[in-house]
């Protein structure tokens, strides 16, 4: 799976994974093989069940993005991420996954 760290030359690390302005987090991940992505917002109690899907939208330079209220400090999340099959692929929608911008 092709999640990951985007050139330098292209991002901001700065503004990568979650940042928080104005009372609304915004989520940025790089991926330029991905063909959806999501940030599941996880129960406080059981990590392994998501309360709420956000699903993020492709940009610039690869860069996937979404805004929400409900990324906050502290709140737990991992990513989801979908995208095609074959031999240097590996995605699986259904894994959480660690945000590789995670602060």
């Amino acid at each position: 799976m092709s999640i990951g760290i985007a050139s330098s030359e292209l991002v901001n690390p700065n503004r990568m994974g979650v940042t928080f302005s104005h009372g609304v987090g915004t989520v940025r991940v790089y991926s330029a093989s991905a063909t959806s992505l999501q940030c599941c917002i996880l129960d406080d109690e059981n990590p392994r069940e998501v309360v709420k899907a956000i699903d993020l939208v492709r940009g610039e330079n690869d860069i996937w993005q979404a805004e929400s209220s409900d990324l906050v400090p502290g709140v737990k999340y991992a990513l989801r991420v979908d995208g095609p099959v074959g031999p240097i692929h590996a995605f699986n929608s259904s894994l959480n996954l660690i945000d590789p911008y995670a602060k």
